[in-house]
C-alpha cells in the first residue's frame, strides 16, 4: 500500500506485516511495489537453501532463519543480486567510518536495517532532503539519519555502481596479498587457523558483484560466467573438508586473485 505523508511529502510504498515475512516486505518496500509475491518468496527460500548446501555444504532453512555467508550474503542480498543489485553487509554493532550521506558513492536512497528478529528499510527522498523509516510493523515515520552512528542495528546497503564497487574490492584484494604474495598469505593465514582470512570475504564479495552485474546486463559474458562458476565450484570443494588443505588452495586461489586484479 501507499501511505500519504504530510502535505508536500512523497508517496511511500510499504506492506503490512503478514506472519514472519518482514524480509519479503522490506524487499518490496525497496522496489516500491509488490515485485515479489508470497509464492515467489517461498520458491526463493527453497532455491537459496539449495545454493547454500551446494556451496557451503551446510543445511539451512531460510523459512526459519538467515545464514550469513562469508561474503556477507543473506537471502535478501541474494534476491537483490539476481535482480542485478549488489550489496554491502555491515553486521550489528559495526559502523563505517562516515555517516551515510557523507558517502554518496556507497549508499543509495534505501538502506535495509536489521536485528536478530526483524528487518525494515529507510528511504531517502532527495527533493525533500529527508529520510523515512519504512517498517512492516510500525508503518511510515520520519527517520533521523544521524542515529545510525550510534545504532546497534545491522545494515545491508544496495550498491548503485557495480563497476566502482568491483574496483574497490579488487584494491582490497591487492592490498591484502601484495605485501607477501598470495602463496605466503595462504600459508600464514592457515597457520593462524584462519584459512584465507579476509581474502575469502573480499573474493566472495567480488564474485557476487560480478554475478549481480551479469544478472543486471541480462546478457552473458561467457568468460566471466565461467569464472564465477569456477569460484562457486571451488567453494563447494573447499568447504567440504578442504579448508585447511594448503595445496588445494595454492592450486586455485592465485588464479582467482590474479584474475580479479587483472579485470578490476
Amino acid at each position: 500500500m501507499y501511505i500519504m505523508p504530510p502535505p508536500g511529502k512523497p508517496l511511500i510504498y510499504y506492506q503490512r506485516q503478514v506472519g514472519g515475512n518482514c524480509r519479503l516486505h522490506s524487499l518490496n518496500g525497496y522496489f516500491g511495489h509488490e515485485k515479489i509475491t508470497q509464492t515467489q518468496w517461498s520458491e526463493y527460500q527453497t532455491e537459496y537453501d539449495k545454493i547454500l548446501k551446494s556451496r557451503y555444504n551446510t543445511d539451512t532453512s531460510c523459512k526459519q532463519y538467515d545464514m550469513i555467508s562469508s561474503a556477507g550474503q543473506t537471502i535478501v542480498s541474494w534476491i537483490l543480486m539476481i535482480h542485478g543489485i549488489h550489496t554491502r553487509y555491515f553486521p550489528p554493532q559495526f559502523r563505517p567510518t562516515h555517516t551515510p550521506r557523507a558517502t554518496p558513492d556507497v549508499l543509495p536512497d534505501w538502506l535495509f536495517l536489521f536485528n536478530s528478529n526483524h528487518i525494515w528499510g529507510i528511504r531517502y527522498y532527495e527533493p525533500h532532503k529527508e529520510w523515512f523509516k519504512v517498517d512492516s510493523l510500525s508503518g511510515i515515520s520520519s527517520f533521523d539519519i544521524r542515529t545510525l552512528e550510534t545504532s546497534k542495528d545491522g545494515i545491508i546497503v544496495p550498491i548503485t555502481d557495480n563497476e566502482r564497487e568491483f574496483a574497490r574490492l579488487g584494491d582490497l584484494i591487492s592490498a591484502t596479498v601484495e605485501p607477501l604474495g598470495v602463496a605466503k598469505y595462504i600459508h600464514d593465514s592457515n597457520d593462524r587457523n584462519e584459512p584465507l582470512g579476509d581474502l575469502e570475504v573480499y573474493m566472495g564479495s567480488a564474485f557476487a558483484c560480478l554475478d549481480s552485474q551479469m544478472h543486471k546486463n541480462k546478457c552473458g559474458n561467457r568468460t566471466i560466467q565461467i569464472l564465477i562458476n569456477e569460484w562457486y565450484h571451488f567453494l563447494s570443494v573447499w568447504t567440504n573438508k578442504k579448508c585447511n588443505d594448503v595445496d588445494f588452495m595454492l592450486r586455485h586461489v592465485p588464479h582467482f586473485v590474479e584474475t580479479i586484479i587483472r579485470i578490476k
